[in-house]
């Protein structure tokens, strides 16, 4: 389910099939983005308007010649920009803000997040490791089964 909408955080479904009815088949997603940061522009009283990518991927789901003929959107308003997304979608800014400036400075310090990066990437390569020469195991005992054994000629006497 969405979120509760915040002051600063409105949830608005925007009709989308009046402006792209009028306009050729081969443009009707480019109108609806249009379309969609004219309203977020006028509604939330932005001059800059960025669309999700998962917002972006939704209107192009049917290709450029059906969009959806209405969206259901999120616009969170941060200073005088308008960023829009889906209403499931969560907003990345609001994870790395749970940090504050002190847990990234923590962070860069102790350097715990590359120290765990390094140990899960040995792990993964030892286990190739592993896995590969298992393989080359395999591979030569097979080898070995299937050659004959090289027939010796006897000489005569």
């Amino acid at each position: 389910m969405a979120e509760k909408a915040t002051p600063n955080e409105r949830i608005y479904t925007i009709p989308l099939r009046q402006a792209w009815i009028k306009t050729p088949r081969d443009r009707r997603v480019n109108r609806s983005v249009n379309v969609i940061r004219e309203f977020l522009m006028k509604h939330m009283k932005a001059e800059d308007v960025k669309i999700s990518v998962a917002l972006n991927e939704e209107l192009w789901k049917n290709s450029i010649h059906r969009p959806p003929s209405k969206i259901k959107i999120k616009a969170k308003k941060e200073g005088d920009a308008v960023e829009a997304m889906l209403p499931t979608e969560i907003s990345l800014k609001k994870e790395e803000k749970k940090k504050g400036k002190l847990g990234k400075i923590k962070e860069k310090v102790t350097g715990k997040g590359k120290e765990e990066k390094e140990e899960t990437i040995k792990e993964i390569k030892k286990e190739a490791g592993t896995a590969v020469k298992e393989a080359i195991k395999r591979r030569n005992t097979e080898t070995k089964e299937k050659q004959p054994e090289p027939k010796t000629e006897e000489k005569k006497e």
